[in-house]
């Protein structure tokens, strides 16, 4: 779990590096959308950890399976909230363009709690033989 507090990190870096990137040559940054993009990528990320959080004290099956639910959420809040923006007219291309790195950015500490977790999950026990 200590993996998903790497999201706001991962997000820092990704948004410092776009800005970076679009300043260089010489384009808009457009930080609303980038502020938009940001926010949505973390309370995704939030989402996406409460089955990991309400899994680990169960076995690896129910983990893998809090763990793809995980992932799945976050997925769906993501393209949720880009639907939510097309609904509503605010949808613009700065917004899908930060949008995209950053919901990489924070798949991969959501990834990695997922893979701790069901590492450090206890097998399911072996079925006993009827006799």
């Amino acid at each position: 779990m200590r993996a998903l507090l790497l999201a706001p990190l991962a997000v820092a870096v990704v948004a410092a590096g776009g800005v970076a990137l679009t300043s260089s040559l010489g384009r808009a940054t457009y930080a609303p959308a980038l502020i938009n993009a940001a926010g949505t990528c973390l309370i995704a990320t939030a989402l996406a950890g409460l089955p990991l959080f309400l899994t680990r004290r169960s076995t690896q099956y129910a983990v893998a399976q809090a763990a793809l639910g995980a992932t799945m959420i976050h997925l769906f809040v993501i393209i949720g909230a880009a639907a939510v923006m097309l609904l509503l007219g605010r949808l613009s291309q700065p917004f899908l363009y930060w949008l995209i790195p950053l919901y990489f950015a924070t798949l991969i500490p959501i990834c990695v709690a997922a893979i701790r977790a069901v590492r450090q999950a206890p097998p399911e026990p072996s079925p006993t033989p009827r006799a």
